[in-house]
């Protein structure tokens, strides 16, 4: 049994509600602005972000060593659902409502 840190189940609980509205949505790239133009996760002018994307941007404030804080949590996301494919590919291969679920089923895990 995985066991998930409660700062790690409000970090899941808050991708999933970023991400639950498909226009904040995206597949491709971490971030998009408007016009879907590439952007960085934390830019400015990002208003749509992938499932790692959205990972990032509500748990990091830019630092290297706070990205690399957040794969155990994915890490944990992916042995539990028994995913094949890494967090980016599953987000480029998969529908919205499959990203969501993946989350849905992780939240029902430890609640």
């Amino acid at each position: 049994m995985l066991i998930f840190t409660t700062k790690e189940k409000n970090l899941i609980r808050r991708v999933r509600k970023l991400l639950s509205n498909p226009k904040r949505w995206t597949q491709g790239s971490l971030a998009k602005t408007k016009d879907q133009y590439q952007v960085f996760y934390n830019s400015k002018d990002a208003v749509c972000w992938c499932l790692s994307g959205a990972f990032f941007k509500l748990s990091v404030c830019g630092s290297f060593s706070q990205e690399l804080d957040i794969v155990p949590t994915i890490q944990k996301i992916i042995n539990l659902n028994s995913m094949k494919e890494s967090f980016p590919t599953f987000n480029d291969n998969h529908t919205h409502e499959e990203v969501l679920g993946l989350l849905d089923n992780t939240i029902k895990e430890f609640s």
